[in-house]
């Protein structure tokens, strides 16, 4: 399941805080839980800087899929003086820890459809036995091998010993090659000359069948007096440096010795042997185990016969991962449906990844917008979107629209999906679409924004510049935050629905839109326009949704979502070289056209085909906004001459006038 590096450096503010002095890294230290266990989260742990000043950008942590206990994140709880029950009840939510008798044999399987497979006797005896019950003797230090042959018209397995004489001639059932506490080397080859599996085995018995052209190898460890079969496989995992805090090696042998019970099938647990299911390093494993006297070994028996169960007292799916950046993930993000597995929940491990030696505890890869559609088979792609970690709308995936096969289409990615399609190292991940820096900024320098900042019916004000967002929030407060770049065109609507504007920018035809008031990755970026278009926004159909718009040559192209696609009305209302707005002039719920010009405003009743009406308030080198300033429901208008807002709560001509002096 894991991949980690074998030198392990541990921080010296690691080695203080399991030694039970003051934790540093933060503004204060938490307090310990009952048991001397520092809280798995509660820390920020930094994004990887982005690879590329524009396209899409992947930022995420970790490695592996993300699922349940993180190796690493076991690592620094260890660290930080949690033991093996606590690391696992954490990671598995709602499970504990109980002792089962599992005497039965573990089945490992080597290789299916093998040309050929080699067995070495390293260190005694191996006795080879056919189902009829014959058997023979390979001597210590030689290597013999079997292979699928035909002899006399009937298909089955040859023996071969060194000199390649035949010893024994299997036409069904399976050749057994029985070395319990004696080490074989086993190999074995497809069609190409290296070895596709070679693995040193100790403690069973090699099982050769016959199956189709190629043989079926397997290795079958039994319960016996050496051990139970299931802590005999665990001795041989090489899941984690066996150099890890003891209670990190427990955690990781409940972990292993519960994943393997989901395998039970037919009488045995039968299980691969890469990072499929669980890395089996066999007998070399052991090797270095023991030059370290044997801490693995004496985890695996410490801990034998115990695994992870639910409230039920059922074993769990107890899945694992090397590391997760920090916040593990929920099943239903990665494999797309939750399925059952509660436990299996999105949790909050920053402390402990951060107590950790995670190598992989931050990264970013870039794509241009080609080569991300390309990877998830699209031709182009025109929006990306993924809840942020940790909140329900994670579930629904990495969603993308673009064009398949010439039609426009919108395709949810689970985050396992994903990212094997991308080549991402983890599931735990973030995306953003970068938009390139024009090379010369806008005219408009600084730019006004007017929105509902908080939900409460009235709309505020705000300026954008050179990136920086400032809100002036209805208690006098102001919100700063970087967002987007200079150039690029500030847009306000309410992207999610909860009821409060939030900003976005625009660029040439591309929408990024942020749904928090904070700095932060985009939560949707599509295509809508073209270079030279200017963007609007509003409730086009009147139905309390957001709606987008570009405008270009007096000529509207209008969508009642914020997605991308086709526009759904088209018309022409305005000049070449107007301002373009939009507002609920009637108070009716819905927003139409208005235009700026010269120091007036001229405001339509409808979608192309209204009445038209002038208002006139400030100068012609002004910058038009439009608010509902009274929460009355009607947008009023007004201009912004830097760094003052003057505002009308209605549209009668030079009566009214509210000023407001912001400049962020």
């Amino acid at each position: 399941m894991s991949r980690w590096r074998s030198i392990i450096i541990v921080p010296a503010v690691v080695c203080l805080a399991a030694a039970g002095l003051t934790l540093t890294g933060g503004p204060t230290a938490p307090a310990r839980a009952a048991g001397g266990c520092f809280p798995a989260g509660g820390q920020s742990i930094a994004p990887a800087a982005a690879p590329a000043t524009s396209g899409i950008v992947v930022q995420g942590g970790g490695y592996g899929h993300a699922l349940g206990m993180s190796q690493y994140g076991a690592q620094g709880a260890a660290l930080l003086g949690c033991n093996h029950a606590q690391i696992l009840s954490s990671y598995y939510a709602g499970t504990h820890l109980q002792r089962r008798a599992l005497t039965a044999p573990v089945v490992l399987a080597l290789k299916s459809g093998a040309a050929r497979t080699t067995v070495l006797a390293e260190n005694g005896k191996v006795t080879w036995v056919a189902p009829t019950g014959t058997r023979v003797v390979q001597p210590r230090g030689q290597t013999w091998t079997a292979v699928p042959q035909t002899r006399n018209r009937k298909a089955g397995t040859c023996l071969l010993d060194g000199s390649g004489r035949l010893k024994l001639f299997v036409t069904s059932g399976t050749l057994k090659a029985a070395h319990a506490g004696v080490t074989v080397r086993v190999r074995t080859y497809g069609s190409a000359a290296a070895a596709s599996t070679d693995k040193r085995l100790r403690w069973g018995t090699v099982g050769v069948t016959r199956s189709g052209s190629g043989v079926t190898v397997e290795e079958t460890i039994a319960t016996d007096s050496r051990g139970r079969s299931v802590d005999k496989y665990l001795w041989a995992l090489g899941e984690v440096p066996v150099t890890w805090p003891g209670e990190a090696l427990r955690a990781q042998a409940d972990a292993a010795r519960t994943y393997l019970t989901g395998a039970y099938s037919a009488g045995a647990y039968r299980i691969g042997t890469t990072t499929a299911a669980q890395v089996y390093a066999g007998a070399s494993r052991e090797d270095e185990d023991a030059r370290y006297r044997s801490p693995w070994k004496a985890a695996v028996n410490a801990t034998s016969g115990e695994v992870v169960v639910n409230g039920q007292g059922a074993t769990i799916t107890a899945m694992y991962s090397s590391s997760d950046g920090g916040r593990s993930e929920s099943r239903a993000y990665v494999y797309g449906s939750q399925g059952g597995y509660d436990y299996l929940a999105s949790i909050d491990d920053s402390r402990w990844d951060l107590a950790s030696t995670n190598p992989y505890r931050a990264w970013a890869k870039a794509f241009t917008p080609q080569e991300f559609a390309a990877a998830l088979g699209f031709s182009s792609v025109s929006a990306v979107s993924l809840a942020a970690p940790g909140t329900a709308g994670r579930a629904d995936g990495l969603k993308v629209t673009g064009v398949i096969g010439g039609q426009a289409r919108t395709i949810a990615f689970s985050g396992g999906s994903a990212r094997s399609a991308l080549g991402l190292r983890s599931s735990a991940f973030t995306v953003s679409w970068l938009q390139p820096v024009p090379t010369t900024p806008t005219a408009l320098t600084v730019q006004p924004l007017v929105g509902d900042w908080d939900g409460d019916g009235k709309d505020d004000l705000g300026v954008f510049k050179a990136g920086q967002v400032s809100l002036r929030m209805a208690d006098g407060s102001v919100a700063r935050y970087l967002l987007g770049a200079t150039g690029d065109i500030a847009v306000v609507g309410d992207w999610d629905g909860d009821g409060k504007d939030s900003v976005g920018v625009y660029r040439a035809g591309t929408w990024s839109l942020r749904n928090a008031l904070s700095a932060g990755p985009f939560d949707t970026t599509f295509s809508f326009g073209f270079a030279g278009a200017l963007p609007v926004t509003g409730d086009w159909a009147g139905s309390g949704h957001q709606g987008i718009g570009v405008v270009s040559g007096g000529h509207w192209y209008l969508r009642t979502t914020v997605t991308a696609g086709a526009a759904e009305r088209t018309f022409a209302y305005g000049l070449s070289g107007d301002r373009p707005l939009a507002g609920d002039w009637d108070g009716d719920g819905a927003d139409t056209p208005g235009v700026f010009r010269n120091g007036g405003f001229w405001l339509e009743s409808g979608l192309g085909s209204g009445t038209s009406r002038g208002v006139r308030i400030g100068r012609a080198t002004d910058v038009p906004v439009v608010g509902n300033w009274d929460g009355a429901g009607a947008d009023g208008t007004g201009v912004y001459r830097e760094p003052t807002f003057f505002y009308r709560d209605d549209l009668l001509g030079g009566v009214g006038t509210t000023t407001v002096t912001f400049a962020g």
